[in-house]
């Protein structure tokens, strides 16, 4: 009478079904090969949880958390990789003589965005009254011209 284990282990992708189907796998394998009777072939499945047995040192959850780990820093290189070709490409497909003017384009908005800066308004000469005297014409007409409503001061 022949005997099998089969070990797995406790990840919860193995259900019934599975495990029908690997008992009847076996049997009918060691039925054909050994030419025995399928009713006398004995298949045990032990599910095994994984940090009950180890691999190197460690138990396999740690194993696999380790594995996992070294994954995802391998995608971030490989995706580091990738920009970098993707930028140095890019940077090929640009010819210098087109790059340097742009750079120049770009110095000579900012000087201009500078010489748009309002100066403050030149101070118009004061007429001089005759002989030193000041009337209430000349000093109307030599102070600034204002703009918009005038103060209440002004008007009293």
């Amino acid at each position: 009478m022949p005997f099998v284990n089969i070990r797995i282990t406790k990840e919860g992708h193995v259900g019934k079904k599975e495990k029908a189907q690997l008992i009847q796998g076996v049997t009918k394998l060691l039925a054909e090969t050994l030419g025995k009777n399928p009713a006398s072939i004995v298949v045990i499945i032990d599910e095994i949880d994984t940090d009950n047995y180890g691999l190197g040192g460690a138990s396999i959850t740690t194993v696999r958390k380790r594995a996992k780990k070294e994954q995802k820093l391998a995608a971030k290189a490989e995706k580091a990789r990738l920009r970098a070709e993707r930028e140095a490409q890019a940077a090929a497909l640009v010819p210098q003589e087109k790059a340097a003017p742009a750079v120049a384009a770009k110095a000579t908005r900012a000087k201009k965005t500078v010489q748009k800066v309002r100066t403050p308004r030149t101070v118009r000469p004061v007429k001089k009254a005759a002989a030193g005297k000041a009337t209430a014409k000349t000093a109307a007409t030599t102070a600034p011209k204002r703009r918009g409503r005038p103060r209440k001061a002004a008007l009293a």
